[in-house]
């Protein structure tokens, strides 16, 4: 894996997504201009629009070929964008859930069509990644700059004091301490993105040879633990120590032998959740319910009460699921029926509700489906870029089990084209 290089011919192609990728991570989500009865329009809706337009006439040039190769998981991740725009027909709240519905595409999947139309000779996957790497290193600059000015830097920008600028506000604090979120309008989010910011440094410091830059990534490397220390996140700091654990073990070890270790990590964690439900959860359940100091609007800012918040949000998305569990509520529509809350803390339940059991088993599906090629692959020739596409898409999903905004889902999807192109190579020079 190489950081981009200024001496190196690179397409049109590229560049446009790279420009795109620093702006939908790097523009702060909650400055817009916003116009009544259309959705709030940023600038980096303008390089998702410029995208989707390169990506519909390349779309065409490929139809136009007489042999043209439509692929498992693109023609699933299809079935899934089709069923989100079936479900808005039903959506008790239908142009609302319309527009979510485009703007997730916008921010997700269309990166995903992007990359696997123009990987061949015109995207360069190591340096596409490099330029992910350097837009969470400039969003980490910036974290560094809040923390030392005792404050959010684009709070100012706010246009106005509605309920969601309030909640940006409360947020940012807890117990009286201040934490830190930089361009995003949860810190949890900027925690998600560190995480991918430590595991892209980690292996860089294992391919990088000149010591002058070892030490810069060192640096940035120690920059992020402190960072995820100030967003306050236990599951993002639990996530950032356990996991290079893992990805460090894959490297160093047998490589036919991980199979068997996933396994055994896998059996481990049935276990223990079986227990964990049998025996926990009815009483934290209990006490949820109970408790008189827990904040029902699903923001719990106080450590101890955090935890009991999800679960009360668990057991009040259950209830609403089993009121519409095909159709859900359409995206966007997670909170429709269950008034008590404003907000979700896991992005698998807000799914649930919004496009129901199967748009979730989609989901997973596509996830699920190209991670298994990669691992089964990468057991029995090593490679440590994969590996740690890997890792990253591995921490993203057991992060959204704690958050529900999906900030992240553009590089969650480039990070899938790029494992599925990987695996079509490794395939062909199998066959020959």
């Amino acid at each position: 894996m190489t950081l981009p290089a200024s001496n190196l011919k690179i397409s049109f192609h590229e560049r446009l997504l790279a420009a795109t990728l620093f702006m939908v991570i790097v523009w702060p989500s909650y400055i817009k201009v916003k116009i009544p009865g259309l959705p709030g329009l940023s600038l980096d809706r303008v390089f998702l629009v410029l995208l989707l337009l390169v990506l519909l006439l390349g779309l065409q040039n490929l139809l136009s070929k007489k042999k043209t190769t439509i692929h498992f998981h693109s023609l699933l991740l299809s079935f899934l964008v089709l069923w989100a725009l079936l479900i808005t027909l039903f959506s008790p709240v239908q142009l609302k859930s319309f527009y979510s519905t485009m703007n997730w595409f916008l921010m997700g999947p269309l990166f995903f069509y992007y990359f696997s139309i123009f990987n061949h000779k015109k995207l360069n996957s190591e340096r596409v990644v490099g330029y992910i790497f350097l837009s969470l290193n400039f969003t980490a600059f910036i974290g560094l700059i809040e923390y030392f000015n005792k404050g959010p830097l684009f709070d100012s920008y706010l246009i106005s004091v509605d309920k969601f600028n309030e909640d940006i506000g409360i947020v940012n604090i807890r117990d009286g301490v201040i934490r830190i979120k930089s361009v995003f309008a949860h810190p949890l989010i900027f925690a998600q993105f560190l995480l991918l910011n430590i595991f892209l440094t980690y292996h860089y410091l294992n391919e990088c040879k000149n010591n002058y830059k070892k030490t810069i990534l060192v640096l940035i490397l120690i920059a992020s633990y402190f960072l995820m220390l100030q967003t306050d996140s236990r599951v993002g700091l639990f996530i950032a120590v356990v996991m290079p654990i893992f990805y460090f073990y894959f490297r160093l070890f047998s490589h036919k032998k991980t199979g068997v270790l996933i396994k055994a990590l896998t059996t481990i964690l049935i276990v223990f959740l079986a227990i964990f439900a049998t025996q926990k959860a009815p009483e934290l359940l209990d006490l949820a319910r109970q408790s008189h100091s827990l904040n029902m609007q699903g923001q719990i800012e106080a450590k101890e009460l955090s935890s009991l918040a999800r679960i009360t949000q668990l057991d009040l998305g259950s209830k609403a699921f089993i009121e519409s569990p095909l159709y859900g509520y359409g995206l966007g529509q997670a909170l429709y029926n269950i008034p008590q809350l404003r907000a979700l803390d896991n992005y698998y339940l807000t799914l649930l509700l919004e496009i129901g059991a199967p748009g979730l088993f989609l989901f997973l599906s596509v996830i699920f489906l190209v991670m298994k090629k990669s691992i089964k692959n990468i057991r029995y020739k090593y490679d440590p870029f994969v590996l740690t596409i890997i890792t990253s898409i591995s921490a993203i999903l057991c992060f959204y089990l704690i958050i529900s905004i999906p900030k992240i889902n553009p590089i969650l999807f480039v990070f899938l084209a790029i494992l599925m192109t990987k695996t079509k190579k490794a395939s062909r020079n199998e066959q020959e």
